[in-house]
């Protein structure tokens, strides 16, 4: 049996070398010990998927779950922006990323279906969702989500989800 303490983090599944090494100076995880306790700093309900039609931009979080139904690039140079529109037959709203314009339209397609999460808000009268995340429904575990946790992460890290992502395997 080993040692939780003295388990090094980068032979965990999903770290390796580089990934091992970033946590160690980001965020002062050594070993699988320092993973396990390091704890979100909160939660965000996930068990509920909206329609679009119930959507306002007040809402502090949202999850709907439809197609991308075309992608739109505006601006050029450091104004430059991604506009996909998404529906779920209720609605369309927008979704807007400002940074990693060739990997959003690499990786998502258009007209297959995806689970959006992300804050709305409104702009020109349009509801949009910043850089939501994105799963595929086959990813995802709906009916059991419930509670998602957020951590503390470093812009190196960029985004929680991978720390999520350890802690799941």
């Amino acid at each position: 049996m080993f040692d939780l303490k003295t388990r090094d983090i980068k032979y965990i599944s999903g770290v390796g070398p580089q990934k091992a090494s970033v946590l160690n100076k980001e965020l002062e995880i050594f070993s699988l010990h320092d993973l396990i306790y390091y704890f979100p700093y909160k939660y965000v309900d996930r068990s509920h998927i909206y329609s679009i039609r119930e959507i306002d931009g007040n809402m502090p979080y949202i999850q709907l779950k439809g197609t991308i139904i075309g992608f739109e690039t505006i601006g050029e140079g450091r104004q430059r922006r991604l506009i996909a529109h998404f529906t779920d037959g209720s609605g369309v709203i927008d979704l807007i990323w400002f940074q990693g314009v060739k990997y959003i339209l690499g990786k998502y397609k258009l007209h297959e279906e995806y689970v959006i999460f992300g804050k709305p808000s409104v702009f020109n009268g349009r509801i949009n969702v910043a850089h939501p995340d994105i799963d595929s429904p086959a990813d995802l575990k709906l009916s059991s989500m419930g509670l998602q946790p957020y951590y503390n992460t470093t812009e190196k890290m960029k985004r929680s989800f991978s720390i999520r992502m350890l802690l799941r395997k």
